[in-house]
């Protein structure tokens, strides 16, 4: 029988090489798989819906556009008088789209027509919130509106110091929303009274997203907050390099949120406390989603990048052919984001 003894040496290289293998398969950043594109006459910075059956998305074209899923082919478009830059919302029946022309349209979803429509003082950059039967939005007019979903009947409308980007979100009793006057605003959702305002020091554009009685939202002062929604005392502020558009995406108990610094964020809602930060090439103005722990956020710098929630390590990447600042939306393992190449991409995120 033969006890000829290994080499420690030769046992250390042998366990530095399967080191080494395991740990390049580890750090190996998965890419997305293009499936397809749809292009339209300009930039696509508007943020895409979709449902089981169409993906829906405005274009710096003036165009709203309707695409089915099935073949990636249009169904059927609006054409506005401007630049559609905020997102739609829909509900059963009727769709929202805001556009620069000044206009809220409210259309049917099936076949496009025109249900009713309201024409603002200004542009219209802020995506409108659905809340039980009337939907809430911002205007460059300085005020903030709700108008019966199905009708268009204005319900109330609250004026602030400047011009409205940011879009709302509400917690079931309270509407929260940013404007230019660097102020957050807590608004009764039943009859449009102010609540209360936190101020920062510089315009917001970035929306709030609300958590475990925390508001969370980004100002151009470079600060990113954290806001009690009881009495809208600072909770915590977390200081970037930049101001910040981005608006946050929580999921267990760790908002992720950009900032034009170039960096991504992912931040203890909690107590404020960076848990990590990710470097782009550029700056970061549209948003994350995120799915099975994986945060999906683009960048100026043409990359969409997917980060490990806990830490912040790239584990997926895509480039697309420009620039973004659409925020992705994710259904059935496919995501859609649009880009200042003019196109909506579609890609296989696994």
């Amino acid at each position: 029988m033969n006890n000829k003894k290994i080499p420690i040496t030769l046992i250390l290289i042998m366990l530095l090489i399967v080191s080494s293998s395991c740990q390049k398969k580890e750090d190996k950043v998965k890419q997305g798989k293009l499936l397809n594109k749809f292009s339209t006459g300009a930039e696509v910075v508007s943020s895409p819906i979709a449902d089981k059956e169409n993906v829906y998305f405005g274009s710096v074209d003036g165009r709203f556009y309707v695409v089915r899923l099935k073949d990636f082919k249009m169904k059927w478009f609006l054409n506005t008088a401007d630049a559609i830059t905020a997102s739609p919302t829909f509900s059963d029946e009727m769709i929202y789209i805001p556009s620069l022309d000044q206009t809220m349209y409210a259309l049917n979803r099936n076949n496009g027509k025109v249900v009713w429509k309201y024409k603002s003082k200004s542009f219209l950059r802020s995506s409108p919130l659905l809340i039980d039967d009337f939907i809430v939005f911002g205007s460059d007019d300085n005020n903030i509106y709700a108008y019966k979903a199905e009708n268009g009947k204005k319900i109330w409308s609250l004026k602030t110091g400047s011009t409205v980007y940011s879009s709302p979100k509400s917690d079931g009793e309270k509407i929260y929303i940013g404007s230019g006057d660097g102020k957050l605003y807590a608004i009764n959702a039943e009859i449009g009274k102010k609540e209360w305002e936190f101020i920062t020091g510089g315009p917001i554009e970035s929306s709030p997203i609300v958590e475990r009685s925390v508001i969370v939202f980004g100002s151009q002062d470079q600060y990113i907050y954290g806001v009690n929604t009881k009495n809208g005392k600072q909770i915590w502020k977390l200081k970037t390099g930049g101001g910040v558009r981005s608006s946050p995406a929580i999921s267990k108990g760790i908002a992720v949120i950009g900032s034009d610094d170039n960096y991504i964020y992912g931040i203890n809602i909690k107590t404020g406390q960076k848990r990590w930060s990710f470097k782009t090439d550029d700056r970061i103005p549209g948003s994350a989603t995120i799915k099975d722990e994986i945060a999906y956020i683009g960048s100026i710098d043409g990359n969409v990048y997917g980060l490990r929630l806990k830490d912040g390590k790239l584990v997926w990447s895509f480039k697309l052919g420009g620039p973004t600042s659409s925020t992705p939306y994710i259904q059935n393992n496919e995501l859609f984001i649009g880009s200042h190449d003019f196109n909506l991409y579609r890609i296989q995120i696994e």
